[in-house]
């Protein structure tokens, strides 16, 4: 048995409420756990102090008054004030919440039928490929750089290069590199002589 475990249980163990198998475990783990014993011992000297201390009764109509009051200020209060304001109420904040509702549905067709003519308008203009409307590519720098790779012309890799480098992190992975292989490769107009 965990400490927590003995601590849940500690004031039923005190009272004698446990089962007699929960009540044995409970014991056992007392007489092991030093910090479970003395919060027994706690336990059982605050409820001995409990027991010894007087009693006060409150008097017979306490517990009526009491819940008179409770009433008064609850329950009662609320059903004594105006119903037929309380009913205007929940009728204008039911106006409010169908409103705010209306300018929701209302804002997401818009934004719905903005969406359908700009995809219509991008459909028609991505099928045409012309110098002013590139071609986008996604490559790695050596492939790029790599005489062999006709896709895109030299002056388009040097272009694409340049802006890897530009994109890349910093650091040794990233700019860095980049710069070394470009040297080592020694590509035309992106290294200087």
């Amino acid at each position: 048995m965990t400490c927590q475990t003995a601590l849940s249980l500690l004031d039923d163990f005190v009272d004698g409420e446990l089962s007699q198998a929960l009540s044995e475990e409970v014991s056992v783990h007392l007489e092991g756990c030093p910090r479970c014993r003395s919060e027994a011992r706690e336990t059982i000297s605050l409820k001995e102090l409990l027991r010894q201390s007087e009693i006060h009764s409150p008097g017979r109509d306490y517990w009526p008054e009491t819940s008179q009051l409770i009433l008064a200020r609850t329950v009662q209060s609320a059903s004594a004030q105006e119903p037929h304001r309380t009913t205007a109420d929940q009728l204008a904040n039911r106006r409010n919440a169908f409103a705010r509702a209306l300018v929701s549905l209302a804002a997401s067709l818009v934004i719905l039928a903005s969406a359908v003519v700009i995809g219509q308008s991008q459909k028609s203009t991505a099928t045409r490929s012309s110098p002013d409307n590139p071609v986008l590519l996604t490559s790695s720098l050596a492939q790029q750089l790599d005489p062999d790779f006709q896709i895109v012309t030299q002056e388009e890799r040097t272009r694409l290069a340049k802006g890897m480098l530009l994109m890349g992190p910093p650091g040794p992975f990233g700019r860095i590199s980049g710069l070394m292989e470009l040297t080592n490769l020694a590509v035309p107009g992106l290294t200087e002589p």
